[in-house]
């Protein structure tokens, strides 16, 4: 069955993006694992597993572009500085980063091992 891109966000790039600030934010901070937890909306054992890479991939595990894997890993850095010095909110800034997914055409990375980006029909409904 075809996935709609909106599918592939809910499975795959939100949890990444969810990883990606939770590490992000405590790099930055001296919060807890539940404060960052609360504030990115998983449990605290999810943050545990984001930081033993038991959950949800690195950006640089599935990116292969180094160019736009270390745009996204600025993207997610920049997101959390921006929740810390509270002038933006964790649900923008992963809506932000989602659409910086979509817009740079990087959503077939997240979704499939097996298929050619010629022949994603989810890459091909993306707004490039």
């Amino acid at each position: 069955m075809e996935k709609i891109p909106c599918e592939v966000i809910v499975w795959y790039v939100l949890p990444v993006m969810r990883r990606g600030l939770a590490v992000e934010l405590l790099k930055k901070d001296t919060m807890t694992q539940a404060k960052v937890a609360e504030l990115v909306g998983v449990t605290p054992s999810a943050v545990s597993q984001y930081l033993k890479d038991k959950r949800a991939k690195d950006i640089a595990d599935i990116i292969e572009d180094d160019k736009m894997q270390l745009l996204v890993q600025d993207a997610i850095a920049t997101s959390a500085q921006k929740v810390l010095d509270e002038k933006s909110t964790v649900t923008r800034e992963i809506c932000g980063l989602c659409n910086l997914i979509r817009e740079r055409g990087l959503l077939h990375y997240f979704h499939s091992d097996d298929i050619t980006v010629d022949d994603c029909l989810v890459c091909d409904t993306c707004d490039k």
